[in-house]
């Protein structure tokens, strides 16, 4: 069993302080460090299994979600506030690209995108975060200009897989 008043060096409060007491009791993690790393950890696993639906409660990042969307910011440390926003940008971002793919439902993926971009930290590099804001709002020359400026090699990759999946889709 953890300890429930550790104090990790990122800066929590100790667990029964935090407003996200009740999360990590709900999923045994001491911190929001190993919380993110459960999110995470789980989100790849189920990108990995094409498995990724936000439509099924029952998944763990679906419930992480839920819940932290529901914590407000007051009372939560920099280091809580960083991961509630980096689970909240990492699922709107993964569910963009389910509504799109796997749904086929511009209208989610416009919301989705929309949210992906407002949790989207300005020190998250991301490029493809922005890319699927475009297809989601049918706007294929800004996403393939916006696919032409990527440097990144894999990123760069995978915006022109997605948009060549976008065109094959006959999404527009």
């Amino acid at each position: 069993m953890k300890e429930s008043f550790t104090n990790n060096s990122e800066g929590d409060l100790p667990k029964n302080e935090s407003p996200l007491h009740s999360i990590y009791s709900t999923f045994d993690v001491l911190n929001s460090a190993e919380l993110h790393d459960l999110y995470f950890q789980e989100d790849q696993r189920l990108m990995d299994s094409y498995s990724w639906d936000y439509e099924d409660s029952d998944l763990i990042i679906n419930k992480i979600k839920n819940l932290i969307e529901n914590v407000g910011d007051i009372g939560l440390t920099k280091e809580e506030k960083d991961t509630k926003e980096s689970i909240l940008w990492f699922w709107y971002h993964h569910a963009t690209s389910c509504a799109l793919f796997q749904k086929k439902d511009k209208e989610k993926a416009k919301l989705y995108s929309t949210k992906a971009l407002e949790y989207k930290d300005n020190r998250n590099s991301n490029q493809i975060t922005k890319l699927l804001y475009f297809l989601a709002n049918d706007d294929l020359t800004e996403a393939t200009n916006w696919a032409d400026n990527i440097e990144n090699p894999t990123e760069k990759q995978t915006a022109l897989s997605l948009i060549k999946d976008y065109k094959s889709l006959n999404l527009i």
